[in-house]
């Protein structure tokens, strides 16, 4: 059993996660609109929905890929590809889309809205699913983890 991550395993995988959190997303942009539009409550309770859609799929992630990991280890190499394919479909219909045209006018939610919100942008964000569905799985050894290894992780 593996008790802890390697510091090699760390850097790797650190050094992937800071490449996804720097890369905007629709993540980045709700809260960077969210903080212009109606400051900072608005956009940080819409970020703790995100940061918990995001634990969401990581303890998906972390306990079901352990039970599944020889079928999903077989059809990897398809999910990275068709994941792959995917992002650059929605890379091209966002270059190809009319310009957005936003009022001016700010809709205040309430936060248990803002927060709901951020968690539903995170679990249907394609960028958090391949990252955590694809790229984990490839970095990570998910077959024996422990707990010290899922909260290092």
């Amino acid at each position: 059993m593996i008790s802890a991550m390697s510091f090699a395993e760390f850097i790797a995988l650190f050094a992937i996660a800071f490449v996804f959190v720097v890369t905007p997303g629709p993540g980045t942009l709700a809260a960077f609109a969210k903080s212009m539009s109606q400051g900072f409550m608005p956009a940080f309770v819409l970020s703790m929905g995100m940061v918990l859609g995001d634990l969401v799929y990581l303890a998906a992630v972390i306990f079901s890929m352990d039970m599944f990991s020889n079928l999903v280890l077989s059809v990897m190499g398809y999910i990275r590809v068709l994941g792959g394919l995917y992002l650059i479909y929605l890379g091209v219909n966002t270059w190809r889309a009319p310009p957005v045209h936003l009022s001016t006018e700010s809709r205040h939610k309430t936060n248990l809205k803002e927060f709901s919100t951020g968690f539903i942008i995170s679990i249907t964000n394609p960028k958090v699913m391949v990252f955590y569905i694809a790229i984990l799985p490839a970095l990570v050894d998910l077959e024996n983890t422990t707990i010290i290894y899922s909260v290092q992780i």
